[in-house]
């Protein structure tokens, strides 16, 4: 069984979930980072910044997650 070489083999279905995933996340997200002051009881500490980091992180572990499966 050969493995997934290029972007092209993988199933259009998974490709097309992955662009969903990543536009729901960033809506979702972005739209947190915005409101952040609006939420009760939340520290101080955390920013929008904060927020948009952490969706950095998850989004860059799902990259290398969709390039080690096309390895």
């Amino acid at each position: 069984m050969n493995p997934i070489r290029r972007l092209s083999d993988l199933p259009k279905l998974l490709i097309a979930l992955t662009a969903v995933y990543f536009l729901a996340s960033l809506g979702h997200f972005t739209h947190n980072a915005e409101f952040i002051c609006e939420y009760p009881n939340l520290p101080a500490s955390l920013t929008s910044a904060k927020v948009y980091a952490v969706w950095s992180a998850i989004t860059g572990v799902g990259v290398l997650g969709f390039l080690l499966i096309r390895k």
